[in-house]
């Protein structure tokens, strides 16, 4: 059996995480964090949208991601984006929204 010499394990050999790399390659293309919007939460690039809107929406209200696209004109790519930044920074946004909830 041969080893695998793939991007994903060049990038191992040289001690860089993979899901870090390529989290921050989908974040700077597709989300973006701005003080003077949404008070600087995490939104979908040239929008108002926060990742924490979609989350709620996928989440909690049960839209599928498609249908969230659809809805706001989004490209499919963004809300997923979205869902991985909230993955990512999940216990961050979920203790921010709770304090503002109470």
């Amino acid at each position: 059996m041969s080893q695998g010499f793939g991007k994903k394990s060049v990038l191992l050999k040289y001690g860089i995480d993979v899901e870090d790399s390529l989290m921050q390659l989908v974040s700077r293309e597709h989300i973006e964090i701005s003080s003077d919007v949404r008070s600087g939460k995490p939104c979908i690039v040239n929008t108002r949208i926060a990742v924490e809107d979609v989350a709620v929406m996928h989440l909690k209200q049960g839209y599928s991601l498609l249908e969230i696209a659809g809805k706001y004109g989004l490209s499919l790519a963004s809300v997923y984006a979205a869902m991985a930044y909230y993955f990512d920074h999940r216990n961050e946004i979920d203790r921010v929204q709770q304090k503002r909830m109470s």
